[in-house]
């Protein structure tokens, strides 16, 4: 009886962990196009919160809308090379796009009737929280 006492007590931790989920994080493929492979392979390693931060940015910074001209109301116009395929980080990076911490940022898409919205600093934190606890939760 002691030995197999001590085979359970030995065993569980393995037993346990073997019926938990794993979530490895995987940097989104995108990442590789906006930054050095070198670079988001340390930050896997020394900060993969960032990482996720970023994955999660990708997707839910930003939209595109339509854009009906108005009287008095003008855009910084952009090209966008791949409009079915956005990179948000790489157009940030090779355009200089900027988002405003308060307010949305709004750029007309050239030769199209469409503007790429980013949503505010705030309004992302705001999204990527409540993203971080829907995750936790389930």
């Amino acid at each position: 009886m002691r030995k197999f006492t001590l085979f359970l007590m030995l065993a569980l931790p393995f037993l346990t962990f073997g019926q938990s989920k794993i979530n490895v994080l995987q940097p989104d493929s995108r990442l590789f196009e906006a930054y050095d492979s070198t670079y988001i392979l340390t930050l896997m390693d020394k900060n993969p919160f960032l990482i996720e931060r970023w994955n999660f940015y990708l997707d839910n910074s930003w939209k595109v809308a339509d854009f009906s001209p108005e009287k008095g109301v003008s855009y910084e116009s952009i090209t966008i090379p791949d409009f079915e395929n956005i990179n948000i980080l790489s157009l940030e990076n090779t355009l200089g796009l900027k988002r405003h911490h308060e307010l949305p940022s709004v750029y007309r898409i050239e030769n199209t009737n469409k503007i790429l919205v980013f949503c505010s600093g705030k309004e992302f934190i705001r999204r990527f929280n409540e993203h971080l606890v829907k995750k936790r939760e389930g």
